[in-house]
């Protein structure tokens, strides 16, 4: 009986809300762990100094993310935060530094990308919501990135 309830639930959940509660989660915690990355990635920066410009990028795509979960774009901002991280990883690859092992996509996290917009497709939407570059040599000087959702 439980389980029936349960399955009826994320039915009726699904078609009035058109997106299954679980995608809200997954994108709570793809921003989470991409802020991980993005702040081992400014770390990096912050000490080497070298200023690729991914970054900036990842910061952006980041902050869209975090607009779009607030909105609601639970799909949308998987993606983008999936960007962002991307971009943390090569920021911290160009400054010498190590990814953990935890900024790597999951097998859940690759199978819900496979619908994901190309990079090149995220980028033209990050820039046209944020047109103005972010540079790297002003991150590391920014006490606070605003990139929690909460």
């Amino acid at each position: 009986m439980k389980l029936t309830f349960t399955i009826l639930a994320l039915v009726i959940t699904n078609t009035v809300f058109g997106v299954p509660p679980i995608y809200k989660a997954k994108a709570k915690a793809a921003i989470a762990k991409t802020n991980r990355a993005i702040y081992v990635a400014l770390k990096a920066v912050k000490t080497n100094k070298v200023y690729s410009g991914n970054l900036g990028k990842a910061i952006k795509h980041q902050r869209y993310a975090k607009k779009l979960y607030i909105n609601g774009e639970y799909a949308k901002s998987f993606y983008h935060t999936r960007r962002a991280r991307m971009l943390a990883r090569e920021a911290l690859k160009a400054n010498r530094g190590t990814a953990n092992l935890d900024f790597n996509e999951s097998a859940e996290e690759k199978e819900f990308a496979k619908d994901s917009p190309s990079d090149g497709e995220s980028d033209a939407m990050a820039n046209q919501e944020y047109p103005s570059e972010i540079k790297d040599e002003d991150i590391v000087n920014m006490t606070n990135l605003d990139l929690e959702v909460q």
